[in-house]
Formats: C-alpha cells, sequence, structure tokens
C-alpha cells in the first residue's frame, strides 16, 4: 500500500469524515423535513399518511 493512503487511513479524523460521508442522506433528510416543515407534511400527505404533520415529526426525529 503507498504509503500516503496508509497515513490517510490511520488518522483519526478520516474515520470522522468517512462516517459523516456515510451517513449524510439519512441525516440530512431529516434535518430537511424539520427545517422546511410544510413540505415534510406534503410529502406524508403524497403518501397518505395521516396525521400528517406526526408522521412528519416522528420521521425527522428518528433519523
Amino acid at each position: 500500500m503507498p504509503q500516503i493512503i496508509h497515513n490517510i487511513l490511520g488518522s483519526g479524523w478520516f474515520g470522522y469524515v468517512a462516517r459523516i460521508a456515510l451517513t449524510f442522506m439519512f441525516w440530512s433528510g431529516g434535518l430537511a423535513k424539520l427545517i422546511d416543515f410544510n413540505a415534510g407534511v406534503g410529502e406524508m400527505v403524497h403518501f397518505g399518511l395521516e396525521p400528517a404533520w406526526l408522521f412528519n415529526i416522528a420521521t425527522s426525529s428518528s433519523r
């Protein structure tokens, strides 16, 4: 293995960056539903989940 790759994989910060990158789609979806609450409620209505506001809160806080 090249030395530069070995150094990157052995560094402490790389693990944190990798975890953030790999989980980005999950926590960003929850944040998006909280930031634009009405759009999140609209998404729940679209999928027939009632009460939509409750499902929006539950799915945005569980991520």
